[in-house]
């Protein structure tokens, strides 16, 4: 009895740390990009190059169990539509993985909604990784209230734009997602060349002694958290 209760913990604690390495891996939650970007359109490529590498390892690490009820259980969240609950619950900082795969489409769509709606009033660090994890989780094809919510972030994204010079890695970061990776704004929009801040927004994607039809490496500056800046998600609470 002994030696099989001892074989229980090892493989509790096992599959304890299993849980926190993933939960604190590559897909836990994105990092702002730093100001030292490459040309736009290799920077562009890069943010969805990455993109598509959070959606892919979410999706992986979903098959492998994280969010369910059997994987560590699941945290206790806000109905749906409460949206003074949700302003509470995210407002304790970045998205935990586990949290983020135990939405089912609903629930992504919905919780979705709520930041978009609040990004109309300014847009936090936080507030930008919760979107951007979030539009990982969604399904495609796009469903028409789902089109109809990203070009609402959209439009918001492009009024903070002209506006907030400052937080302009991360507005152009998320116009990329929602903007191009799922077609809902202009390449006119995303250049921002009528934006009074478009002589920033040249100089953070502007090359340091590269054109902008020159094929480069990947840039590294829009990364997950294993290599950005972010907050770790186990500092994250809800």
């Amino acid at each position: 009895a002994g030696l099989r209760e001892r074989r229980h913990r090892r493989r509790r604690r096992k599959q304890q740390q299993q849980q926190q390495q993933e939960e604190e891996g590559p897909a836990a939650v994105p990092s702002v990009p730093s100001a030292d970007l490459g040309p736009p359109a290799e920077w562009s490529r890069s943010v969805l190059a990455d993109f598509a590498e959070a959606r892919s390892a979410l999706e992986t690490l979903r098959a492998r169990g994280v969010g369910s009820k059997k994987f560590g259980g699941r945290v206790a969240v806000p109905s749906m539509r409460d949206d003074e609950g949700w302003a509470s619950f995210c407002k304790g900082g970045a998205p935990q993985v586990r949290v983020v795969l135990q939405f089912d489409s609903p629930m992504t769509q919905a919780v979705l909604k709520h930041h978009v709606r609040w990004a109309e009033d300014g847009l936090s660090a936080s507030q930008g990784q919760w979107l951007y994890a979030l539009m990982a989780r969604l399904d495609l094809p796009l469903h028409r209230d789902v089109q109809a919510t990203l070009r609402r972030l959209v439009v918001s994204l492009l009024r903070l734009r002209r506006v907030d010079g400052n937080s302009l890695p991360l507005l152009q970061t998320l116009l990329v997602v929602s903007g191009t990776y799922f077609g809902q704004a202009t390449r006119a929009e995303l250049d921002g060349s009528e934006d009074p801040n478009s002589h920033i927004l040249a100089s953070l994607l502007s090359s340091s002694g590269v054109d902008d039809d020159q094929d480069g490496g990947q840039d590294d500056d829009f990364i997950l958290s294993s290599k950005g800046t972010t907050e770790d998600s186990s500092s994250s609470s809800s």
